[in-house]
C-alpha cells in the first residue's frame, strides 16, 4: 500500500518509492531507509513530502502526529537520528553545564551578573563535536516550563558557536559568540513569571514589558568587568530586524552589529524547532521555510549561510 507522509514522519526501515522535491535533481530510486544517514540525506535535500510503500517496510502507524504525544515523538525522533553514544556524550555535557548557567541566572536575579560561569559553560561547551553538538541541541529543545529560560539559552549558544565555526570565524569571535547565547535573554530573569511563562497570547501591555528585556539585560551586563563588545551587542540587539522595526532601537541592515544578526538567527530558529509539552516543534524545513519567507527580519547572506552551512549539513539536530 503506497501513502504519503510528511518527511518528519520518516522513521528507518520505511521504503521510500518517491520524494516531492521543489527542485527536481534527477532520477530518484526508490530504497529503505536502514540507518540515520538515509534519513540526514532526505533532510538535507528538502523534500516537502515522501511516498512509501508498506508492503515493504514499515507504516507510518503510530507516528502519525495526532497518534503521539509531544514528548513520545520528540524521544523518538532523537533515538533515531543519533546513535547511544551521542546521546549519552550530548547529556553529560548539558549535565556539566547546566548548572553554571543556572548560577549564572541566579547571580543576574541579584543584579550582579558573573560571567565566569558563562565562561566556564562555554568552555565545556566548545569541547563538542559538530556530531556532539547535533545531539546537544536536540536533547536541549525538550524544555519542561521551570527550564526553558537556560536550556534555551545553552541551544543558542550552541547554535551560534556552531554557525560561528562554519564561517570561518576566529576562536576568540566562537567564544563570544558562546558567551552571548548564553546571556542573550538574561534580562528575562527581571520579567514577572506570569507573563514570561503565559501561554497564551500576550496583550499589549505584557508584550511591550517582555520587549524591555534586552535593555534590561544590556544594563545589567554593562555593570560587569571583562564583558566584551559582541557579548553586550548580542544582549542589546538579537531582537532587532533587518528592514528597521525590530527593537529596542529600530536599527536596521548594517547598522546592527554582525554579531547580533547571527544571533536573532539562532535565536529564532531555535524558539521554532523547540518542543515543549503543550507545544509541537517545527521541523527544520518548516522553520527555514518560514524563516526564509520571513522579508525584513534576518540579514539574507548569513540566512542563507546558516541554511547551506549548519542546517543542510546535519550540523545542528
Amino acid at each position: 500500500m503506497l501513502k504519503r507522509i510528511r518527511v518528519g514522519q520518516l522513521r528507518i526501515g520505511m521504503y521510500v518509492t518517491e520524494i516531492d522535491l521543489r527542485r527536481p535533481q534527477g532520477q530518484f530510486v526508490p530504497f529503505l531507509i536502514r540507518n540515520r544517514r538515509d534519513l540526514e540525506k532526505l533532510i538535507a535535500a528538502c523534500a516537502i513530502s515522501a511516498l512509501i510503500d508498506t508492503s515493504r517496510g514499515i507504516d507510518a502507524g503510530n507516528c502519525d502526529v495526532t497518534e503521539l504525544s509531544n514528548l513520545e515523538r520528540f524521544d523518538q525522533d532523537i533515538r533515531t537520528r543519533f546513535s547511544a553514544h551521542e546521546i549519552s556524550d550530548a547529556k553529560a555535557t548539558i549535565a556539566v553545564a547546566a548548572p553554571m548557567i543556572s548560577e549564572l541566572l541566579a547571580t543576574a536575579r541579584n543584579s550582579t551578573v558573573d560571567l565566569s560561569y558563562a565562561t566556564r559553560a562555554v568552555s565545556e561547551l566548545m569541547t563538542s563535536s559538530f556530531a556532539n553538538a547535533a545531539a546537544l541541541v536536540s536533547l536541549a529543545r525538550l524544555k519542561k516550563r521551570d527550564e526553558a529560560t537556560f536550556l534555551h539559552s545553552l541551544s543558542v549558544s550552541m547554535l551560534m558557536m556552531t554557525f560561528g565555526r562554519s564561517l570561518g570565524l576566529d576562536k576568540d569571535c566562537v567564544r563570544d559568540l558562546g558567551v552571548g547565547g548564553l546571556v542573550h535573554d538574561i534580562g528575562k530573569v527581571k520579567i514577572p513569571n506570569e507573563i514570561l511563562n503565559k501561554s497564551g497570547t500576550l496583550s499589549d501591555e505584557e508584550y511591550t514589558i517582555i520587549k524591555c528585556h534586552a535593555e534590561v539585560g544590556y544594563k545589567l551586563l554593562s555593570k560587569t568587568d571583562n564583558v566584551t563588545h559582541d557579548v553586550l551587542d548580542i544582549c542589546r540587539y538579537h531582537h532587532e530586524r533587518i528592514d528597521g522595526t525590530g527593537y529596542p532601537h529600530g536599527l536596521s541592515g548594517e547598522a546592527i552589529p554582525f554579531v547580533a544578526r547571527i544571533a536573532a538567527i539562532c535565536d529564532v530558529y531555535d524558539a521554532l524547532t523547540t518542543i515543549r509539552s503543550y507545544k509541537p516543534a517545527w521541523s527544520q524545513q518548516r522553520a527555514v521555510e518560514w524563516m526564509i519567507s520571513s522579508t525584513g527580519q534576518f540579514d539574507r547572506t548569513l540566512l542563507k549561510s546558516f541554511v547551506s552551512g549548519v542546517v543542510l549539513k546535519g550540523a545542528i539536530g
